[in-house]
C-alpha cells in the first residue's frame, strides 16, 4: 500500500473506533510518516509530521500494510522486532485493537 492508501485506512479505522483519547505517529522512515490525533471529538489522521505524540510506532511500510490487512498481528510485529514503539504502552495496546480488521 502507498502512503496514501495506508494513510486513508487508517482514517477509516480511526472514524469507526472508540475514542483514542491520544496522539499516535506512525514512523514509516523513508516512506514517510502517518499522524493519528485521536484527542478531539473527531480523529484526525494526516501525514504532517512535526506534532508530538504520545506514542510512536516505527516500521516499515509493508508491516504496517501486512497488519492492516491481517496478515500480520501487532503483537508478532512487535515480538519480531518489526515495530518498535516509543512511548505509552497502554495507548500502544489499545491501539493494536483498532489496526485489526474484524
Amino acid at each position: 500500500m502507498s502512503l496514501q492508501d495506508l494513510t486513508s485506512t487508517l482514517s477509516t479505522r480511526a472514524a469507526q473506533a472508540e475514542k483514542l483519547e491520544a496522539k499516535v505517529k506512525f514512523d514509516l522512515g523513508g516512506d514517510g510518516v502517518i499522524v493519528w490525533d485521536g484527542t478531539g471529538d473527531t480523529p484526525v489522521v494526516d501525514n504532517a509530521d512535526g506534532q508530538d505524540a504520545d506514542t510512536t510506532l516505527t516500521m516499515t511500510a509493508d508491516t504496517l500494510s501486512e497488519i492492516l490487512e491481517g496478515e500480520t498481528d501487532p503483537t508478532t510485529a512487535f515480538m519480531s522486532g518489526q515495530l518498535t514503539i516509543d512511548g505509552s504502552m497502554e495507548v500502544a495496546m489499545k491501539l493494536s485493537d483498532m489496526l485489526v480488521d474484524e
